[in-house]
């Protein structure tokens, strides 16, 4: 990125994610105008913009990320790293692991949890993924919505 540009990552995760990646994009271009707004890339689950001037979501002012979270790096997601087949292999997971957490035993509110997060370069294979029931999920993850 040259001089007096920052990125700008929004994470579009979850149901109505194209609505939100339309709105993102009706707003920045009306902000910044349009010939100040370069799409870099659009991909499934991510997108990112560079802005001229810098970071318009936290001001200089800001010093702390809001919580941990957000405070480490991002990967782009494409179709190919989060595959249309992810429910076929969250249950070869879950049958795996005998639909039980893996830390407490429990069979309730189960979930999938990469041990390599995808945004350090894990992979959706059976070897980097471990049932958890939510309460243990939220242990390893405490700002998980």
């Amino acid at each position: 990125m040259g001089c007096g540009k920052s990125l700008l990552l929004v994470v579009l995760i979850g149901p109505g994610w194209l609505l939100r990646f339309w709105l993102a994009l009706a707003v920045l271009s009306s902000i910044i105008g349009g010939s100040e707004f370069a799409a870099i890339g659009a991909v499934v689950f991510a997108f990112a913009v560079v802005i001229k001037g810098g970071n318009i979501l936290m001001g200089e002012e800001k010093k702390e990320p809001d919580h941990q979270r957000y405070s480490g790096t991002y990967a782009f997601r494409t179709g190919s790293e989060y595959p249309y087949d992810w429910d076929r292999i969250r249950q070869q997971a879950l049958t795996r692991d005998g639909h039980r957490c893996g830390n407490c035993g429990s069979n309730t509110k189960l979930q999938v949890h990469h041990i390599v997060p995808l945004s350090k370069v894990g992979t959706n294979q059976l070897s980097n993924l471990r049932t958890l029931c939510l309460d243990c999920h939220k242990r390893v993850h405490p700002y998980m919505d």
